[in-house]
């Protein structure tokens, strides 16, 4: 698996694809390849109105002066564009006015450290002088601590600290965890979470005025590898990030921040491996093994920021060498967003399974497909498509598993049909065309939620699922069979449930090789996953939770998603509103019917904010035929000089 994913890495990252080239005009060549726009600059309006354009009408209008001409989008347009807007990144300045200096006003040297020392800025301590490696922490009983060398390479505004684990001993040792204390104990501190899309967060001191923040991996619950810390009575920000290839060591790296005064400092802590074998996060394919030595690097960037003034991105400065980093590695966005709104349509609950009902579909009077077919709630999806809403995705489209429910949603997310269909009662179409018909007829899309999509049933209601093991022809046809009935019915969006079931990286790399295997699919992985999984991939969010009254928070993800917009301009990404948490925050009754009008509001928020509306219930007609598009975010959420 190392060796393909190294491998990977360099496939990924599309390199030297990106050269110059001309646009097919039928004018001379232009004089700024990638300034679509033609306002002498390449930025993400450029490449904005290439990912709007790639895949659809293809056609563009350019005007210059009283000059028009039309031309085709293809690939090379695209690649043309990031290039000449990746030039324009390469070079990051420092940070104005910052100026990093010791108690004795000399700047830090480079080379070997144990401490970053007290540094200062402008007066205000930016880095305590406290040991960057905790000699105290333990590893689990027989697997002996390793504690990194570590070499500073400062900067005008930070620095890059390389911490190398290097085994030369015969056993396994547990990689110990670098604690960077960062701002003075005083003032008002806040930090960006990139488990909420960098939601700008207050830490929860108690009444000792300690805080102690959740251990939290990347991938996995962190969206990327970093965090921002901001001081608002100093005025300062301190961005940490953490490069290293991933795909290749196989490993996730876990952030943990807490604050605990005295000299402490604001402790931002990078482990490799949790150095508590308690939690679950503990992962002994993570040690350092005999001979083998592992490199992270973490990049600390220090910026002054007028916090009462300055552009609600600012802090994106801090995170600038991961953004080049990562550009570098994964690319760009792999697939063509869609910011079209999506109505979720659930075929089946739980609490219609009987053994008269055996999968659990609802309405089962009126559209039980093992009694009446699809024709029925083909019926309903052309209603609502007529309204604006015709991009749709079917949960449970095979119905729940009766007996072994804690197996639900089943992974025959298709294959189940002939059997669903052989059951229809005389008189009724008991074809699967009404599914197969629908993106043609209607003008929409048909999407299909496959659940447990990481794992394989060896008959309808299994007791025992296994995890997808690609070298398994069995579990390969399994999938196979699957897919290829989502494409029968001409199915181009895959919800992917559970997609992390099998492991993050068994999955990713079957992700690389269904995307291949089937382009007429866009499939969405559920749930958020992390940046370099989104090039390839929409992610999928629950954005509302139940606010508990007329006042409380509706959204998780209630400030956006802007370090998804820093490091991914163009990404796609799903947000599922639910009508219970709606209704409560209306004051609604549970048994309550919302006029779908009603719900216009809470639509447009979520779009507003640069998701893509996943709405589940009756949802207001769209006015105007891109009344609940995702928003561009990054075209606001991002400072125009990192645009």
């Amino acid at each position: 698996m190392k060796t393909r994913a190294a491998a990977g890495i360099a496939a990924l990252t599309l390199g030297t694809a990106f050269a110059p080239c001309a646009f097919a005009t039928t004018t001379p060549d232009d004089p700024l390849p990638g300034d679509i726009n033609l306002d002498g600059v390449v930025d993400l309006t450029d490449y904005s109105i290439i990912l709007n354009n790639y895949n659809t009408s293809g056609q563009v209008t350019r005007a210059q002066g009283d000059t028009d001409w039309n031309y085709t989008i293809d690939i090379d347009d695209l690649l043309t564009v990031v290039y000449a807007w990746g030039q324009t990144q390469s070079a990051i300045p420092a940070a104005p006015g910052v100026s990093l200096v010791d108690s004795m006003g000399i700047a830090p040297t480079n080379g070997p450290i144990t401490s970053l020392g007290d540094v200062f800025d402008a007066g205000d301590k930016v880095f305590r002088d406290r040991p960057l490696v905790d000699a105290s922490l333990w590893a689990p009983a027989g697997v002996p601590p390793l504690a990194p060398t570590i070499d500073a390479a400062w900067l005008s505004d930070g620095v890059d600290l390389t911490l190398t684990y290097t085994n030369t001993s015969s056993v396994a040792m547990h990689p110990s965890s670098v604690r960077i204390p960062v701002l003075d104990r005083t003032g008002s501190k806040l930090y960006r979470d990139m488990k909420f899309g960098g939601k700008l967060s207050t830490p929860g001191y108690n009444s000792s005025n300690n805080w102690s923040g959740p251990m939290l991996g990347y991938p996995g619950s962190l969206y990327a590898p970093a965090t921002v810390v901001e001081n608002h009575t100093s005025n300062l920000a301190v961005g940490v990030s953490v490069q290293y290839p991933v795909l290749e060591y196989e490993q996730n790296v876990y952030i943990y921040q807490s604050d605990f005064g005295g000299n402490g400092g604001f402790l931002i802590s990078i482990l490799p491996n949790p150095d508590n074998p308690n939690t679950t996060s503990y992962d002994p394919a993570a040690n350092i093994q005999p001979g083998e030595t592992r490199t992270f690097t973490v990049s600390l960037r220090v910026r002054q920021i007028d916090f009462q003034t300055a552009h609600e991105g600012e802090w994106m400065h801090t995170l600038q060498t991961y953004r080049r980093w990562f550009r570098g590695n994964y690319g760009p966005v792999q697939y063509t967003r869609r910011p079209e709104q999506v109505n979720a349509e659930s075929l089946s609950q739980a609490s219609q399974l009987s053994t008269s009902n055996p999968y659990g579909f609802t309405y089962q009077s009126t559209r039980r497909p093992d009694h009446f077919g699809f024709g029925p709630w083909r019926a309903e999806w052309d209603l609502v498509a007529a309204t604006g809403w015709e991009r749709m995705m079917v949960w449970q489209p095979t119905g729940l598993y009766l007996t072994n429910t804690n197996n639900n949603f089943p992974p025959q997310f298709t294959s189940e049909w002939g059997s669903i269909l052989s059951a229809v009662l005389p008189g009724y179409n008991d074809s699967i065309k009404p599914l197969a018909t629908y993106a043609q007829e209607t003008g929409g899309t048909l999407g299909l939620w496959w659940g447990r999509s990481m794992q394989v049933a060896d008959t309808w209601d299994d007791p025992v699922l296994e995890l997808f093991d690609p070298s398994n022809p069995t579990h390969v046809a399994f999938r196979a069979n699957e897919l290829n009935g989502a494409v029968d019915v001409e199915a181009t969006e895959v919800g992917l449930d559970a997609f992390t079931k099998a492991g993050q990286w068994q999955s990713y790399w079957t992700l690389v090789d269904n995307r291949v295997a089937y382009p007429s699919i866009k499939f969405i992985t559920e749930s958020l996953h992390g940046d370099f999984v989104h090039t390839l991939a929409p992610n999928y969010a629950k954005q509302t939770k139940s606010p508990g009254s007329t006042t409380g928070q509706l959204y998780r993800f209630s400030q956006g998603v802007p370090i998804m917009d820093f490091l991914l301009p163009g990404h796609e990404t799903w947000a599922q509103m639910e009508v219970r948490h709606i209704k409560t925050k209306l004051g609604l009754p549970s048994g309550a019917n919302i006029p779908p009008e009603d719900t216009r509001p809470f639509i447009d928020e979520v779009a507003d904010m640069g998701f893509v509306p996943v709405f589940f219930g009756t949802a207001a007609t769209e006015n105007t035929p891109t009344e609940f598009d995702a928003a561009e975010t990054w075209l606001t959420t991002v400072p125009p000089a990192l645009r």
